[in-house]
């Protein structure tokens, strides 16, 4: 018994021949077909929760709706069901395991269930992230593919890509958060790791052919010199036999914004803050130097600011330091500085509109913005 069988094709000519061959197997084979559930000729279909067309395949808008709607998670079980609902749709989101890393944290034994900011974000942004998902393309297995992995302290990640117009088009997004043992890795196995995981993931469309292997940490290089004398990472490469391909290194000059910026302003004296602003764009420091001015003309900074001073409660999260007003909830361990409208759209211009910026999308952008503004 078989539940779906699609046969998709380039041009309608092609199509009728694809179909006719089709038909001719099932009748060999003894298949029979029901007659109601047959589509012929269709521009796009349904299947398995997806909408495939030629522009490629997108998340149904029926589903996207139910999940915009979805309330807030009040217990356990609900949490669980909707990181199920969204867990579906993961290749769709860019860095899925990371966002939805703190809402995993909730499901451990050992934590209560207390619904707090930061778990209200990471919501959010699943959602939001599901209503903005992009159109991804149907992998042709003519071209080559490109494959870019990535780690960070809680994830590890790969996108695979395939070169469309000379402009690398996405095919899907996979991510996993990592294991509490995995998170002691050293930042050579984290990026060893990931390209394992990317690999073993997309095997079905790498394993036939050569592709293109991207990543931001020369780890792969060195694992490969190394194999003799480095234990477990050592057998990591008995994993990646069956693939061949070739190592692009993505150089941590060439992606100042994504590794920097995040680390520009964790502790350090003033005059190092400077420094680190003027090595990057004219437009970044004037964002920094205008922020001990223009919360005097804000009326929400100075009604924090006056609390501050009185000592009134109410203000817990926000405080000053080195002069400046900024956000600091202890149980995020991090300070953000507090941006008054008149400079969000110069903040906003420079982080996604820069030379260094790369135009990312809306999630990522907000990402590194939100890693460090408030």
């Amino acid at each position: 018994m078989l539940d779906e069988l699609v046969v998709y094709s380039s041009s309608p000519e092609d199509h009728a021949l694809h179909v006719r061959e089709v038909l001719s197997r099932l009748q060999r084979s003894g298949f029979t077909l029901n007659p109601d559930k047959v589509v012929l000729g269709a521009s796009e279909i349904k299947y398995l929760g997806h909408l495939l067309s030629s522009c490629g395949v997108k998340i149904l808008l029926e589903r996207v709706t139910a999940i915009k709607k979805y309330p807030c998670p009040t217990n356990l079980t609900s949490l669980r069901r909707f990181i199920g609902k969204v867990g579906f749709y993961a290749r769709f989101i860019p860095g899925y395991a990371d966002t939805a890393a703190i809402l995993h944290d909730l499901k451990k034994n050992e934590v209560a269930f207390v619904w707090r900011e930061e778990h209200q974000m990471a919501f959010d942004s699943l959602k939001r992230a599901l209503c903005e998902a992009p159109v991804l393309q149907i992998p042709d297995f003519n071209r080559e593919f490109v494959l870019v992995t990535d780690a960070s302290d809680l994830a590890v990640s790969a996108v695979l890509h395939q070169k469309v117009n000379g402009a690398l088009a996405p095919i899907a997004y996979y991510s996993r958060v990592l294991t509490a043992a995995e998170r002691k890795y050293s930042t050579y196995e984290k990026e060893c790791l990931a390209v394992i995981f990317g690999c073993e993931k997309c095997r079905s469309y790498l394993e036939h052919k050569e592709f293109e292997l991207h990543c931001d940490n020369l780890a792969l290089c060195w694992l490969l010199r190394k194999v003799k004398d480095v234990g477990r990472l050592g057998r990591w490469i008995l994993r990646l036999a069956p693939f061949k391909f070739k190592v692009k290194h993505t150089r941590g000059v060439d992606n100042v914004l994504a590794d920097a910026l995040p680390r520009m302003y964790e502790g350090g004296s003033d005059e190092n803050v400077e420094v680190s602003c003027g090595a990057l764009l004219e437009s970044l420091p004037l964002v920094y130097s205008s922020l001990k001015e223009h919360p005097e003309n804000d009326a929400f900074c100075m009604e924090v600011l006056k609390k501050i001073q009185d000592k009134q409660t109410g203000v817990d999260n926000f405080q000053m330091h080195k002069g400046l007003l900024c956000y600091f909830p202890k149980r995020l361990r991090r300070r953000r500085w507090v941006v008054p409208p008149v400079l969000r759209p110069m903040l906003l211009k420079y982080f996604h509109d820069a030379v260094l910026a790369a135009h990312l999308s809306a999630w990522k952008t907000y990402h590194r913005v939100a890693s460090n503004f408030w």
